[in-house]
């Protein structure tokens, strides 16, 4: 259904590589991603860590993500996108691959203390990855941003999705080494790939004012920026807030992992498949209709899934299974319309067309997330 919504697209060659390029390397960055949840923890318990040490061991990316993002925008004109993004990519493979080897370590303080630097590292190179990533969607497919944006972030989405099935496999099959071996491994060798397809982009402007500055802070001055910045920023905080408690909350329907399971299941499938659809609308219509769409679909789904007292319904299987969708497909619009009106608003209010501003405006949407 949401193929017939696209646009029609007529790329060059250039395009449809980059554009395959982005979608290979981030369907198996969310594999990655989405592999330390399921096999890390019970690996951290054997060593004698805690639950709030191997949760922090979790949270410490997104910090690192969070105080990295905004010098990332500033000098990724400086680094060079190419480089950027093979760079990026080719750290959190390595890293990916070395989280394989910790189960060898029999020290929990050891254990723990390099889980962090890992983390740590892994966060650097893959605020790189992000931040090249989406500068190039922008700057390549100016007139298409939301769309492009929107098959990137479903190709993540399928691999949040696949990640823990793949993980599973290769777990059963080979150990704790072996998933993270082996998805760090494919991410090096798209690192190569993609020096070699990735173009090497200008950095030339059409509407620069040279005694102007242009910089976050006067980017969090334009109020359409500030709006998709506290869309992203809210969408993140439910993120979190459902993984926190989303299994505390199923667990009064007695239902096995698998069935629990099921469920982030379909909040990553709810998010990642009608993202195209959302990408035309914020291209075709308006990006800011799509972000109230995407809150109030996002707060229905929050509120149903109590659900909240005094609307008359009782917490079921089924109800909170529909809000977990409803919630997951308000994500989404959220997420790909938010980038789209941050570059747009600021162009308009004469930042310049170019390299400089589509990293500024990337890094700003990766810290808020």
């Amino acid at each position: 259904m949401t193929m017939c919504c696209l646009p029609s697209i007529s790329w060059t060659k250039e395009q449809w590589m980059v554009m395959f390029t982005l979608g290979m390397t981030h369907l198996f960055n969310g594999m990655c991603v989405s592999l330390q949840a399921p096999f890390y923890p019970h690996e951290a318990e054997k060593k004698g860590a805690t639950a709030t040490e191997y949760g922090l061991v979790f949270g410490i990316f997104e910090l690192t993500v969070f105080i990295v993002s905004p010098f990332m925008g500033k000098y990724l004109p400086r680094i060079g996108i190419r480089r950027a993004f093979c760079g990026g990519i080719s750290i959190t493979g390595i890293m990916c691959v070395g989280f394989g080897f910790l189960d060898r370590i029999n020290n929990g303080r050891i254990f723990i203390g390099l889980s962090f630097l890992i983390r740590i590292i892994e966060a650097f190179g893959n605020t790189a990855f992000l931040s090249s990533s989406f500068t190039l969607v922008a700057q390549l497919f100016p007139d298409t941003v939301a769309t492009v944006f929107a098959l990137v972030e479903m190709a993540f989405g399928v691999g949040m999705i696949l990640g823990p099935t793949v993980g599973g496999a290769l777990y059963q099959a080979g150990g704790y080494t072996a998933p993270f071996a082996t998805l760090g491994c494919i991410l090096l060798v798209q690192a190569g790939l993609s020096s070699l397809t990735l173009p090497q982009l200008k950095n030339s402007s059409t509407n620069a004012d040279p005694t102007q500055k242009f910089g976050m802070m006067q980017a969090l001055t334009i109020p359409a920026v500030v709006l998709a910045v506290s869309s992203v920023f809210s969408a993140s905080m439910a993120v979190g807030a459902l993984q926190a408690t989303l299994e505390r909350h199923l667990s009064q329907f007695h239902l096995s992992p698998l069935h629990v399971g099921f469920f982030f299941m379909m909040f990553g499938a709810a998010y990642a498949l009608p993202n195209p659809f959302w990408g035309w609308m914020a291209d075709k219509y308006s990006s800011k209709v799509v972000i109230m769409i995407g809150s109030f679909l996002l707060g229905l789904g929050f509120l149903l899934v109590g659900p909240v007292p005094g609307l008359g319904l009782k917490s079921s299987y089924e109800l909170c299974l529909f809000s977990v969708i409803i919630a997951g497909v308000g994500l989404g619009a959220q997420l790909v319309a938010a980038f789209s009106e941050a570059q747009k608003s600021a162009v308009v209010k004469g930042f310049p067309d170019d390299v400089s501003t589509y990293s500024l405006i990337s890094s700003i949407w990766t810290s808020a997330f």
